[in-house]
């Protein structure tokens, strides 16, 4: 006779294990119709380059472009606190350096609390070799160019060191791909390998 015919209380108890078990996982395991987006991996965020040049003189905007250089991965970010943040300049992103200094000028910065969660719309798309630019305009009141001695050929010459953090990226090909809780939570979905 074997063990289980001879103690009904234990197979009682496997069987009611048995289905605790199957509907736990069952109920745990609902598809979403959310897409499960994974967080970049620090070798992907190593893809990502940004790059800084003087679009115009007068007056004097810098464009501040991020380029995805992966050759086969597309990445969706979060634009806050980074380049492509419109408000990059006034967050103190961007630091500006007499062209013959060390130390920064002082600018007139801010800081901002944002609404969580973000929007959609403060999400970047790049797919593989693509990039993306903003144009900041180097403006007083916020860059103090009073403080930058003129150069031998009668002009103010600085130069700009871009700096950031990525706030949340993304291992998805469009904006529509990162899940609602992702965004909830700027990370990645759960179940989600990364």
């Amino acid at each position: 006779m074997s063990i289980l015919s001879s103690r009904p209380y234990l197979t009682a108890f496997l069987t009611l294990f048995a289905l605790t078990s199957y509907y736990y996982y069952t109920a745990t395991c609902v598809t979403s119709t959310n897409a499960i987006t994974t967080m970049a991996t620090p070798d992907l965020l190593s893809h990502l380059h940004v790059s800084a040049t003087q679009s115009s003189t007068n007056p004097p905007i810098l464009t501040l472009t991020l380029k995805n250089t992966h050759p086969s991965t597309a990445i969706t970010l979060l634009n806050w606190e980074s380049p492509l943040d419109p408000l990059a300049l006034q967050l103190g992103l961007v630091s500006v350096y007499p062209l013959e200094g060390d130390e920064p000028l002082p600018l007139a910065t801010i800081q901002v609390s944002r609404k969580l969660p973000p929007g959609r719309d403060q999400l970047v798309a790049l797919q593989p070799g693509e990039s993306r630019s903003q144009d900041v305009t180097l403006r007083e009141p916020v860059v103090p160019f009073k403080k930058v001695a003129e150069g031998p050929d009668g002009k103010k010459k600085v130069r700009v060191v871009c700096r950031g953090r990525w706030k949340a990226v993304w291992v998805a090909a469009g904006v529509e791909e990162v899940g609602d809780s992702a965004l909830e939570k700027m990370e990645a979905d759960e179940g989600a390998v990364g």
